[in-house]
């Protein structure tokens, strides 16, 4: 078996790498600068936070798992090309984007708000 290296599928790759890369980095920057800023809070009030945002970034997890898995699945089909089984990949990605983007949101909530509740007696 030969593998062939494709300059051009390189290329595209580098490119969403990068910009890919340039957002985590910004992403952390932000973070990092943000915690400065809380980090001036209370004790109580910056563990409350900590905690929220490590909830937040579950929810954030999750839905990059979603993504993840939709994206092997539609390259297992398109390997295959299996036309009706990415259609229904589709199907099931749009269902499951949309159910998550509505109800994560407010169970995340909910949870911070009992929490917060909780911690600021």
């Amino acid at each position: 078996m030969k593998i062939k290296f494709v300059k051009s599928y390189f290329k595209e790759i580098l490119h969403l790498f990068k910009w890919n890369f340039v957002e985590r980095i910004a992403s952390r920057v932000d973070n990092f600068i943000f915690n400065l800023i809380v980090a001036r809070m209370g004790n109580l009030e910056y563990s409350v936070h900590v905690i929220l945002i490590q909830i937040a970034d579950i929810y954030e997890s999750f839905i990059q798992g979603f993504g993840d898995g939709i994206t092997i699945s539609v390259g297992i089909a398109s390997g295959k090309k299996d036309i009706k089984y990415i259609n229904n990949v589709k199907i099931v990605a749009k269902k499951i984007i949309n159910y998550a983007s509505v109800i994560l949101p407010f169970i995340i909530l909910i949870i911070s708000l009992v929490i917060m509740n909780i911690s600021l007696r």
